[in-house]
Parts: C-alpha cells; structure tokens; sequence
C-alpha cells in the first residue's frame, strides 16, 4: 500500500510557546541566530582559525543545559578526543607531565601532559552518559554509516546535539564530488528535520579567501555552492593574528572593522571574530570573541558604546575613500 505524504493543514496544532534551541553561550551570537534552532548550522573556518575550539565550547554548553551530545571528530582517535576534552577542562595546576621514553629505555626531550586523577574523574563526571562519539575505528566513513551514528545516538541515548567535524572527512567517492556533498548536506539536513536535531556541521574553506582579501563569502565554504543554501545558520570564523590583506588591499579589512563598530565590537580588542553570513534568525552580523586562556575557551568581547563605535567608524571614514563607505555606513547604528 502506497504510504500517505499529506497532512491536512487543520491537523497541525499551533503552539504558542517558545522553540526549544541550544545557547551558544555568546549573548550577542543568540540573539542574532535566535539561538541554534532545530536544522544544520554550518561553521567554515581555514585551518588553525579556531573552529575546534568554538565547537569544544558549544559541546560544553549544550550539555550544561541539559542535552546529550553527539559528536563525529573524524580527525582523532577515540583517545586523542577523549584528552582533548579533558585538557579543556583542567586548569594549570591539574597537569601531570611524564616524560617519553623510546623503546631503548632512553631518555628523551619530549614530554607528554596528562590531567591528574581528580581532574578527570570531574570531567568524566560532567560528559559520562552525555556525550557519544562515532567509532572512528569503522572502516565506512560514508554518509549512510554518519546516518546510523546520527539515528543510533538518538533513538538509543536521546542524543539532539550533534557536532559532525568535519564535512571532508565523511566520504565522497563519488565522480562529481560537489554534488555528492550537496546530497550528503540534504541527507543531514533531513535527518534534523524528521528527527528535530540541532546538527552543527565543521566545514573548510576552499581557499584562503576572497579575492580582495581574508573575509569570506558564502561561495568560500569547501565544496558547491549548493552547501551554504542547505544551512539554517551559515557562520564564519577567524583569528585576528591569521587575517591577512592580499595584494595590500586594507579597504576590505577596513570594512571589516568598521562592520564590527556597527554590532557593537571594537576590532582592536578582540581576538577572533564570528561572522554570522546566513541565518533565519533575527539578522547578520559580528560577534567579537577574546580567548581565555585559563579555561581554553572563547568569550565574547566587551561591547563598546554607541559613541565609541561612532568615534571608530568616523575615524575609518577618515581614512579610507568615500566609495568604500556608501550610505548602508551612513545610517543610525543598530543599538
């Protein structure tokens, strides 16, 4: 018997009550995205931008409100994540060192760290039964064994969060490779639909940037063009001792800056940089960011006033042509 695909619109309630989504942890990042929402949120960052440390950070606050969590981190072992967590979460003093020893029973100049025992039976505490992880030991990296992983840890752990990093290390064996990865996003995307998951996708870039400089376009993500369409939230990452102005071209940097003043950020005082480029929350923008050391995680920065951001965008005005800053520079700031 052919199975029924229509649902009488009379049939479906309507509720008044707020979505259920994941915090980021970033005030300024919520409100923009409406919080993380039910579909895909896609973060592109190049290599060493950051991303694993943003989404380290998003794995902790999912499971501080209560989610269990889902993570495919294709590029470690099962051991190497499981530190990677631990060191997250150990302050200096939680360290122990052991040196290396080669197979000779030599000494040697290398030295590996590890967190003490009451720092890990802490953690181990805080993630045990919360947080699972696809087996990187299988052999199949395909999208149909991301898809079991996905409906195993939600039908058997009540997984909702997932964190998949990152979208070159599921396989693509396909001849047209761009489009394989469009349908690996539409599989993963319709997957959070039916099951109503929040799947935050890791994504490369496929160049350094944009022509006339390091900022990003939805076109820069890895792969099609197609990818960046199948996203609910689109998010970009960078560092600020990475960004880099080609042919010496600082009209984009400059641009960038004064972006920044526009949502608040004074570019000089941060660190990294969250640039929502797509989403169907409330509005893009940026989202300065300042690393902690201490806890090995990104804070959002300071917000400057409405003054110091005008005091910022008058003095880029300044110094930069007339044409760089049209009238969308020109208008009353978003406060």
């Amino acid at each position: 018997m052919e199975k029924k695909v229509v649902v009488s619109y009379e049939a479906v309630p309507y509720v008044r009550e707020s979505k259920k989504r994941v915090l980021t942890g970033f005030s300024e990042l919520d409100y923009m995205l409406n919080g993380i929402e039910e579909g895909v949120t896609e973060i592109v960052g190049d290599t060493n931008t950051g991303k694993s440390i943003f989404t380290l950070g998003l794995i902790d606050s999912a499971v501080e409100q209560g989610y269990k969590v889902g993570v495919f981190a294709g590029e470690h072992t099962l051991s190497s994540f499981k530190n990677l967590i631990m060191r997250q979460h150990a302050k200096k003093n939680e360290f122990v060192k052991i040196p290396f020893v080669d197979v000779n029973g030599k000494a040697t100049s290398i030295v590996d760290w590890y967190v003490n025992e009451e720092c890990q039976k802490q953690v181990e505490e805080k993630f045990n039964d919360k947080l699972f992880l696809f087996d990187v030991r299988c052999e199949e990296r395909d999208i149909g064994t991301i898809e079991r992983f996905i409906k195993q840890c939600y039908k058997e752990e009540g997984v909702k969060f997932f964190v998949l990093d990152n979208l070159m290390e599921i396989d693509n064996n396909k001849d047209n490779q761009f489009q394989e990865q469009t349908a690996i996003i539409t599989r993963i995307r319709n997957l959070a639909i039916r099951y109503h998951l929040y799947i935050c996708l890791v994504m490369h870039t496929n160049k350094a940037g944009g022509n006339e400089g390091f900022r990003l376009t939805v076109k820069n993500a890895f792969g099609s063009s197609n990818i960046t369409n199948k996203g609910y939230n689109v998010l970009f990452i960078y560092r600020k001792d990475l960004i880099e102005t080609f042919n010496n071209n600082t009209k984009t940097l400059d641009r960038f800056k004064a972006d920044c003043a526009k949502c608040g950020f004074d570019y000089d005082k941060c660190d990294a940089f969250l640039e929502v480029a797509k989403t169907k929350g409330v509005k893009n923008g940026i989202v300065g960011l300042n690393y902690n050391a201490d806890n090995k995680k990104f804070e959002q920065a300071q917000k400057v006033s409405e003054t110091e951001a005008d005091k910022i965008l008058q003095e880029l005005t300044q110094r930069v042509q007339d044409d760089i800053f049209d009238e969308e520079y020109k208008g009353e700031l978003p406060f």
